[in-house]
Parts: structure tokens; sequence; C-alpha cells
């Protein structure tokens, strides 16, 4: 795993809706050694709370939750907010809620039971484009992987187009 990624995760505040207890507990330790911030909810309404209090930039739900479940605290939230990085899980692959969760843009989709490395796969994979690869050769110079530019002291250095490929 690019320790880089890693490293740009712990800039970034995670609201995680989960109603059963265990399974959020659980989830919750694992995401605090990724993130600045972990904000928790036992169901959808107090989720939509806290996401209205904190802005969180991402959102990891279930989808089957008392009070309001995960696909309704989402539709809520995407009436005004499209940029929030959402993943959805669940125990069932319901093709019933497939609809649902691609009108709703949803960013990424993980079937439980949940281990740390398809949830840490899943969250870099619904990042896309969001986190930066670097590749770094001393302090003072690498080379931005995703946008394809050599930098060095933060200035650009300009590369020729065969050079970029």
């Amino acid at each position: 795993m690019d320790e880089n990624l890693l490293e740009q995760l712990k800039e970034y505040t995670i609201l995680c809706v989960e109603d059963e207890d265990g399974i959020r507990k659980h989830l919750v330790n694992t995401l605090k050694y990724y993130f600045k911030d972990v904000l928790e909810a036992a169901n959808g309404e107090d989720g939509y709370d806290l996401y209205k209090e904190y802005k969180p930039d991402i959102i990891l739900s279930d989808i089957e939750m008392p009070l309001k479940n995960g696909i309704e605290m989402v539709t809520k939230i995407r009436k005004y907010d499209l940029d929030t990085i959402v993943i959805m899980v669940t125990a069932y692959s319901n093709e019933e809620y497939l609809l649902d969760l691609i009108n709703l843009h949803i960013n990424h989709y993980i079937l439980k039971p949940l281990h740390s490395e398809s949830l840490l796969s899943g969250i870099l994979e619904a990042f896309g484009n969001r986190l930066t690869t670097n590749l770094h050769f001393s302090n003072e110079l690498y080379f931005n992987m995703s946008q394809r530019e050599l930098f060095f002291k933060d200035g650009l250095i300009a590369l020729r187009q065969r050079e970029k490929e």
C-alpha cells in the first residue's frame, strides 16, 4: 500500500453510519487509524444530523437501518451535495438497490462481511483521482503520477510529450 496515499487520508473526515454496534465499533476503530476524524451514527437520521453539522469528506453507510435507511439518508444529502464521497455497505447484493445507488451517484459499494483490506481498497477506489500519487526522488524532487508532471522545489519542470509517457 502506498504510504503517500495513506498519509493523504489523514487529512479527511469520515462519517460511519451503521446500526449494528459491534460492526460500527470495529469499523470506527479501523477508520481512526486512517482518517483525521471519525464520526459515528447508529441510524440514517443521526447520520444525516451529523452530516449537516460536520460536513464530512466521506460517508460510509449501511443500507438497512432503523429510523432512516442509508438510501433515504443519502437521498437527502444528494439534493444539495454531489461532491461528498459516499460508500454504501450491505450484507445483501440486492438488485432493487442498485438503480437507487446509481441514481444517487454512489462512489463505491462494499458487501459485508467487511475486512480491513476490502474496506481500505474500497475507500481508495472511491476517492478516485482526489488523492495524488507522488513518486519522490528526494525531498525537493518528485513526480506527480496522476498529472504526469515533474516538480523541483514545488516548481513545475517542463517535460516534453515523450518524457511524460
